[in-house]
């Protein structure tokens, strides 16, 4: 994954994000939350969860392993994500929602 001109990327920069499919370069949602795994002190991200411009009524999952750049402040762009994976089947109990919790 590539993150375009910055070192460090805050959790406000990412909310609201479209996310872009990276082969047709259409807009497929946008960011709501972000996933961390709270095993350590910090939470690292396991992934984002993002409404579907199809259908805003259902969130998806988007792991990190399908991110092929975020553009700070400009979109989430994915790779190798052609099914999007349904939220409520993809959380586990070591999951925590970060816009949610703060």
């Amino acid at each position: 994954m590539k993150i375009a001109n910055t070192y460090f990327v805050y959790m406000s920069q990412l909310i609201g994000l479209p996310v872009i499919d990276q082969m047709t370069n259409k807009r497929i949602g946008h960011i709501i939350d972000i996933i961390g795994i709270i095993e350590e002190i910090y939470p690292s991200v396991r992934g984002f969860i993002f409404k579907s411009k199809f259908n805003s009524h259902k969130k998806y999952f988007l792991p990190m392993a399908n991110i092929a750049e975020i553009r700070e402040d400009k979109a989430v762009y994915t790779q190798n994500y052609s099914t999007p994976l349904e939220l409520s089947k993809s959380l586990t109990e070591r999951d925590i929602l970060l816009k949610e919790t703060f």
